[in-house]
């Protein structure tokens, strides 16, 4: 560990390679327990750097995922019972020669006097600790500036999913607003997508029918009961602030999710690409210009036109949130 006084060293071309592979096993994992193992990666390479003198802005920079992600996950582990570790009956020999900090973590071996260290410390004394207690409370509960657009199975509708997220990207482009796509979403992973992003808006784009939602799972047709897909989405570790259901009949679903959203956008009836398409980009792009939920809702409906559904949307929960 450098001194107080010493400047931190920077990132090896190789350290930045590493940490960035990191970030890309997270941002692509299948399954909430690939995002765990990433972190557990992360956490573990941010202790040895910052052991030998890197600043912890540098690296979580290099690592590409957000501070709050890390610091929950570290949390998680400071605080997870570990059995006792068996006896090991070891011939003791000759002491081996100190190897530099540097470059010893890409060889991905743990620090075992490091996992100890996890289960007898505090967080705010933890080695592995990120940022202070107060500044990792509000980063793991705060939504990011980012819209999610989930889409389901679009063969048994013949729906246009594509097309509506880049209605959406137009509407948010310049807005400094990410906005992230996965389609032919599986009901197993939404919760871990949203537990990654963890986005202010979903926007969750289906085919429906006979009241069930059409998702996919290993490339075929999965067609889900709106509860389940609720309760994936409550229960992600930061619920977005906005949920808009972008398919037929989402009426009863809307009022079943807003116990766990603040604010919930559904449509009673059913609807086409050709409302459904105008409807996102004008609500998008009202949002993203600071407008309520409710006042973004109604320029949406008028941006339909001539072609307006059976029955307008239905705006649930809370009216004036500003998300951005």
């Amino acid at each position: 560990m450098p001194s107080d006084g010493e400047p931190p060293r920077p990132l090896t071309l190789k350290e930045m390679s590493y940490l960035s592979a990191i970030g890309d096993a997270y941002d692509n994992a299948s399954g909430y327990r690939d995002a765990q193992d990433a972190l557990d990666l992360a956490l573990r390479a941010s202790a040895r750097l910052r052991e030998s003198g890197v600043a912890q802005t540098a690296i979580v920079k290099a690592l590409g995922i957000d501070e709050g992600e890390l610091v929950h996950r570290q949390r998680e582990i400071a605080h997870k019972p570990r059995p006792p570790a068996p006896e090991l009956h070891v011939t003791p020999g000759p002491p081996r020669a100190p190897v530099p900090a540097s470059g010893l973590f890409l060889a991905q071996h743990q620090d075992q006097n490091q996992s100890v260290n996890l289960t007898q410390q505090s967080e705010q004394n933890s080695p592995v600790s990120l940022m202070s207690h107060s500044a990792s409370s509000s980063a793991a509960t705060t939504s990011a500036r980012r819209v999610l657009f989930l889409s389901g199975n679009a063969q048994p509708g013949r729906n246009d999913f594509t097309t509506e997220a880049a209605y959406i990207r137009q509407a948010l482009a310049g807005s400094y607003i990410d906005l992230v796509e996965k389609g032919a979403v599986a009901l197993g992973e939404i919760r871990g997508i949203l537990d990654r992003h963890h986005p202010a808006v979903v926007h969750f784009a289906a085919h429906s029918s006979f009241t069930d939602v059409h998702l996919t799972q290993d490339g075929h047709d999965l067609p889900t009961s709106p509860k389940a897909l609720c309760d994936q989405i409550a229960r992600a570790r930061t619920p977005p602030r906005l949920a808009v259901l972008s398919f037929c009949d989402s009426y009863a679903m809307g009022e079943e999710l807003c116990g766990a959203i603040a604010s919930v956008i559904s449509w009673p009836c059913a609807i086409e690409d050709i409302q459904a398409l105008p409807f996102a980009q004008q609500l998008y792009r009202s949002l993203a210009s600071g407008d309520s939920v409710a006042a973004s809702c109604r320029d949406a409906q008028a941006a339909m036109g001539r072609r307006p559904p059976a029955a307008p949307p239905e705006l649930h929960g809370d009216e004036v949130a500003r998300l951005f």
